[in-house]
């Protein structure tokens, strides 16, 4: 009887949908919902950017000049150094 016990109150603490297994699934779970939240956000950031582009073709152009670098033909593009720098 005693034996049972054991085997039992083993199985309730480290078997494989015990009390330690179940501590880690919800940590594990815990771990995944917070990516996910990220995730999301930046889904959501991105969805916006693109709505924004479509909407107004000369978004595009303003992105492309402040995040690329990109300049038209005939133009001159000019570095002006940060003081300090």
């Amino acid at each position: 009887m005693i034996v049972v016990f054991l085997y039992l109150q083993f199985q309730v603490w480290f078997g494989e949908s015990g009390y330690f297994a179940q501590k880690t699934i919800l940590y594990d779970q815990e771990k995944i919902e917070s990516k996910l939240m990220i995730l999301k956000a930046k889904n959501r950031l991105i969805t916006s950017q693109i709505k924004e582009l479509r909407r107004r073709p000369g978004s595009i152009e303003s992105h492309a000049r402040s995040k690329l670098g990109m300049i038209k033909p005939g133009e001159t593009f000019v570095i002006v150094p940060e003081e300090g720098s």
